[in-house]
């Protein structure tokens, strides 16, 4: 992971200015340290770069209310993801038509737009 944020000793923390050249550091502190706002915002990114250095963070590929377009036997058929949960082994979607996919197969037989699940089905 390429973090944006780093720690001081003292435990605060701060953006890394060698990631947004030409900003010097010193300069970046001082502005970071002069806003709460900002100092917030910073450390928000911070504790979710931390989340996910631990492996806690977890990027879904759909979220609740999202149309899945599922290839099955030459055909798409649409359904509305209800819930994603972690089965223990690895994460899924439940649609409304009682269907539960892995996450894992989203871009390989599930899809997110009508149109690239088409285009996959063309495809086979």
């Amino acid at each position: 992971m390429n973090r944006l944020t780093k720690q001081y000793g003292n435990g605060n923390w701060t953006l890394d200015a060698s990631k947004f050249p030409p900003i010097d550091q010193t300069v970046l502190d001082s502005e970071i340290r002069n806003s709460e706002p900002i100092r917030a915002a910073v450390e928000r990114l911070a504790e979710y770069e931390d989340a996910e250095e631990r492996g806690q963070l977890v990027h879904l590929p759909c979220k609740v209310g999202d149309t899945a377009y599922r290839i099955l036997a030459g055909m798409v058929l649409p359904s509305v993801i209800l819930m994603v949960a972690d089965k223990g082994n690895g994460y899924f979607a439940f649609l409304e038509d009682g269907m539960v996919v892995s996450l894992c197969d989203f871009g390989k037989s599930v899809f997110l737009t009508l149109e690239t699940a088409q285009q996959a089905l063309k495809g086979e």
